[in-house]
């Protein structure tokens, strides 16, 4: 027997607790481009998020990827993560985006692109009041082909994506993120 990797309890895999607090997410439109969430960010979802953020669990990532496959709208070409900064990499050890991107890569038998060079470090977002967030922006490192799907972890206030989609330049690019909270601006 092994333990359910969002809550802890003895489970084979998802627990059915764990399993009905799983809700499917809105599309909700960034900067004009609709992003496709796997689950609404409450319950197991975050739970998995986190587990994925800051634990390194695989076994929690590949549950947020296999339902991320089942939301992305059209089968792309490529596929291109939204980097986490080099500071929480270093801390924590993963970028969530990277592993996700990756993992949607191999179920979809497309290359992963990373074409963002990810910052030194970025403010989080996370309990920030609006005012006083910074603003966010990427440097291309190389440039994104205009049909690739972007790839996050989590939409917030849609400002990261914002960011990568303004980075990006011209293109009709899909999003799909593991979860999506809050509220858009």
């Amino acid at each position: 027997m092994v333990v359910c990797p969002a809550c802890g309890a003895m489970s084979r895999s998802l627990c059915a607790s764990c399993r009905r607090s799983l809700l499917p997410a809105p599309i909700r439109l960034v900067s004009g481009t609709p992003v496709a969430g796997g689950y609404a960010h409450r319950g197991a979802a975050v739970s998995l998020v986190h587990r994925l953020k800051y634990r390194r669990d695989r076994s929690a990532a590949q549950l947020l990827i296999d339902r991320m496959a089942t939301v992305v709208a059209h089968e792309p070409s490529v596929i291109v993560p939204i980097p986490r900064s080099w500071a929480r990499r270093i801390r924590y050890g993963i970028d969530p985006g990277l592993v996700l991107a990756r993992g949607l890569g191999a179920t979809f038998g497309v290359p992963v692109l990373e074409a963002f060079r990810p910052p030194l470090w970025m403010a989080r977002h996370t309990a920030t009041e609006r005012s006083m967030r910074r603003r966010r922006r990427f440097v291309l490192a190389r440039p994104v082909p205009p049909d690739a799907l972007l790839v996050d972890d989590v939409l917030t206030s849609g400002s990261t994506i914002a960011a990568a989609i303004a980075a990006a330049g011209p293109g009709r690019f899909s999003v799909a993120t593991a979860t999506t909270a809050g509220t858009m601006e």
